[in-house]
């Protein structure tokens, strides 16, 4: 918390920072006079997001669709490519379509997710041996889907684990009995001021 009296409101989120942090309220005279607010949303249909009329960036996290695992070799399905804390700058009032890729029937690929000019593809199927690796993302941290009996799991995604072998998977799907991959994601974060 930071106290300054006699301090000009700033008129921009990133134009007052403290030890590389951004300042996220203001008093004036013991006064809350400004005041940062993140907000998040989750995409995991086809849908639109309206740039707020006061935000001109916003920060991606997405994956595309999870691969489907194998009918035959035992492999499980790649996750679809992850973005992490990717900057998106667009102009307030702009209308962004975006969509959600559908996770890939078994052996083939996941389909990729969008959100306006920014690409994220879908992972490939029957390409991965899950053992059950942890994975750091964005969205936390994960684990791949565990083998079972020589077949392997899929790939882990950013808001969950990957599917064991011979199961569906949220991100990547398991091999052995060729499951289906889950679908992308896109959550889109950005910060609100509120001036007093």
């Amino acid at each position: 918390m930071l106290v300054m009296k006699g301090t000009r409101i700033p008129a921009r989120l990133d134009s007052l920072r403290m030890a590389n942090q951004p300042l996220t309220r203001l008093y004036i005279d013991g006064v809350v006079v400004w005041e940062v607010y993140k907000k998040k949303v989750i995409f995991n249909v086809d849908g639109n997001f309206t740039m707020p009329s006061t935000v001109r960036k916003v920060t991606i996290c997405g994956i595309g669709g999870g691969g489907g695992g194998s009918t035959s070799n035992g492999m499980g399905g790649a996750s679809g490519n992850i973005v992490s804390n990717l900057d998106y700058a667009a102009n307030p009032g702009d209308i962004i379509p975006v969509v959600i890729g559908s996770g890939g029937s078994p052996n083939n690929d996941g389909d990729d997710c969008s959100f306006g000019g920014l690409n994220i593809s879908g992972g490939q199927g029957a390409a991965h041996a899950g053992e059950g690796a942890r994975r750091d993302t964005c969205g936390g941290t994960f684990y791949d889907g565990l083998a079972i009996g020589g077949d392997y799991g899929g790939q882990a995604g950013i808001r969950s684990d990957g599917g064991a072998a011979h199961q569906d998977g949220t991100k990547g799907a398991g091999g052995g009995s060729g499951g289906r991959g889950g679908s992308g994601l896109i959550i889109v974060s950005y910060y609100l001021e509120d001036q007093s």
